[in-house]
């Protein structure tokens, strides 16, 4: 696997070479700052993600606690949440914010096995999809594998519209799952033949 990603990213840096009208200029300086995050040509577009692995780093094994010193990472309530929360709450933190979103994301999987009707699968399939890639490419950012581009950690990070989509999403998924058990609930009325 981690060849197929380093394959992946190889192709993704020739291609950016070769045609460099592709993306816009800091969109592809973001990219060449995962691949090389030494280069002091890319500092300062670095310097978020840099901070953010230090901030996971220095978290140790509990933390330095929520109201304690930390390593400034800007914006931390944005997009880098995850970094301060690892930061403030040490491995077991990061970890347990891990096992939230996967409890999360199984229950809304389970929502979706337990529906009875296409549409309640579909969409607890789509939420679920939506909310684990988000979490995988927030976590990429953080811990400087992906580039940054601006997704948030679905129920932590600040955010309007972000925000107000992933409880939508659940509102969904909770409704799909009442319908569920409503239907189970629900005793066919059967009349006695006279």
């Amino acid at each position: 696997m981690a060849g197929g990603l380093a394959a992946a990213g190889g192709g993704a840096a020739l291609l950016l070479k070769l045609r460099p009208g592709l993306l816009k200029g800091y969109q592809a300086k973001r990219i060449f700052a995962v691949l090389d995050p030494e280069n002091p040509a890319l500092a300062d577009i670095a310097y978020q993600q840099n901070k953010g692995a230090m901030a996971i780093g220095t978290g140790g094994l509990t933390g330095t606690g929520l109201w304690g010193e930390h390593v400034f990472v800007p914006n931390s309530w944005n997009d880098f949440i995850f970094s301060y929360l690892a930061n403030a709450m040490g491995f077991v933190g990061a970890v347990t914010v891990l096992l939230l979103l996967l409890g999360i994301s199984v229950r809304i999987l389970l929502a979706a096995l337990q529906s009875t009707d296409a549409l309640g699968r579909y969409l607890c399939v789509g939420i679920f999809a939506a909310l684990f890639w988000q979490c995988i490419i927030n976590l990429g950012m953080n811990l400087q594998v992906l580039p940054v581009i601006g997704v948030t950690l679905p129920f932590f990070s600040a955010g309007g519209s972000s925000v107000v989509m992933v409880y939508l999403c659940v509102g969904l998924v909770l409704a799909v799952s009442r319908k569920n058990r409503r239907k189970k609930l629900a005793v066919p009325i059967e009349l006695e033949q006279v």
